[in-house]
C-alpha cells in the first residue's frame, strides 16, 4: 500500500516541501480501537475488488457483445458498471490505503488529500445518478408507456448519461480549483485532512447530503411507487383469472394464494434492496 502513495506523490509531484508549508511530522491522532476498525474495514473492502471488477466487466462485455442487449435500460446499467469499475480500481484502493496508513495522507500534502475525496465523488456520484435514471426509466415505462419511446429514446438516454458524468466530474474537481479550506498550519492530523473540515460546509451539503442523498431518496420513492403499482396490477389480473375460472367451473391451473405469496416475496426483496441502498 505504501507504494501506491509513493507513485501518486512522484507522478503528480504533490509532496509539499518543508520550505513551502513547514510540515511537521505528526503522530497519529487515532486511538488503537479506531485503528483496528480501520484495518478491518480496509481488508474487507479490498476483498470486494475482484468481485466488483469481474462482475462489472461481465456486464459491459455482455452488453457490448449481444445486440439484443442494446437497449435503454442496459445502456443506463453500463453507466453504473463504469462507475463501479472506477470504485474498484481507484476509490477502494485509495480509501484502503488511507485507512491502512493514515499518516501518509497527512504528510503527502493538500492535493493527495483532495484526490482522496475526489475518488469517492467520481465513483459514487455517477453510480447513484445512473441508478436514479434507471428508476425513472421504470417509472416512465409503467406510468407513461405511450410516451416512453419518445422520452427514453437512445439519443435522450445518452444525453442524460452525459449530463450525469459531466455534473459529477465538475463537482469533483471544484476542490482542486480553490473550493477547499485546507489549512497547512493545522496541528491536529485528524483535522488537517477531514472531509467535513477540509471542504466548505456548503460544498459538503450540495455534494453529499444534497446530491447523493437526493439521488438515493428519489430512487427509493420511485421504486416503491413502481413496485406497488405492479403489485396492484398483478393482483387484479390474478383475481380476474381466478374469478373467471370459478365462474366457468374450471379450476385455475395454480393456487391464487400461492401466487400471491410469491409476488409478495418478490416485491419484499425489491423493497429491501431499496432500503439497503439507503
Amino acid at each position: 500500500m505504501a507504494a501506491i502513495w509513493d507513485v501518486l506523490v512522484e507522478v503528480y509531484d504533490l509532496k509539499e516541501s518543508e520550505t513551502d508549508v513547514g510540515l511537521i511530522k505528526l503522530e497519529s491522532c487515532l486511538t488503537e480501537k479506531t485503528k483496528t476498525t480501520h484495518l478491518l474495514f480496509a481488508y474487507i473492502t479490498l476483498c470486494y475488488i475482484p468481485l466488483i471488477v469481474i462482475g462489472n466487466l461481465v456486464i459491459l462485455g455482455s452488453t457490448y457483445t449481444y445486440k439484443k442487449l442494446h437497449n435503454t435500460r442496459n445502456t443506463l446499467l453500463c453507466s453504473v458498471a463504469v462507475s463501479d469499475l472506477i470504485m474498484g480500481f481507484f476509490t477502494i484502493p485509495m480509501y484502503a490505503t488511507a485507512y491502512l496508513e493514515p499518516e501518509r495522507i497527512r504528510d503527502s500534502g493538500k492535493h493527495i488529500c483532495l484526490l482522496w475525496f475526489f475518488s469517492i465523488q467520481i465513483a459514487a456520484g455517477p453510480s447513484l445518478s445512473s441508478l436514479l435514471l434507471i428508476s425513472a426509466d421504470r417509472f416512465i415505462a409503467v406510468f407513461m408507456p405511450i410516451q416512453y419511446d419518445t422520452i427514453m429514446s437512445k439519443r435522450n438516454c445518452k444525453v442524460f448519461i452525459a449530463i450525469v458524468w459531466i455534473y459529477n466530474i465538475s463537482v469533483g474537481v471544484l476542490p482542486f480549483l480553490g473550493v477547499n479550506t485546507y489549512d497547512y498550519e493545522e496541528d491536529d492530523a485528524c483535522k488537517r485532512c477531514n472531509y467535513y473540515r477540509t471542504l466548505p460546509w456548503a460544498y459538503v451539503v450540495v455534494a453529499s447530503f444534497g446530491h447523493i442523498g437526493v439521488n438515493i431518496a428519489v430512487s427509493f420513492i420511485l421504486n416503491v411507487i413502481v413496485f406497488y403499482k405492479l403489485w396492484r396490477m398483478q393482483s387484479k389480473v390474478l383475481k380476474e383469472i381466478q374469478d373467471s375460472a370459478e365462474s366457468s367451473g374450471t379450476p385455475a391451473p395454480w393456487s391464487l394464494e400461492k401466487v400471491k405469496q410469491l409476488m409478495e416475496t418478490f416485491h419484499t426483496i425489491k423493497v429491501s434492496f431499496c432500503l439497503c441502498s439507503l
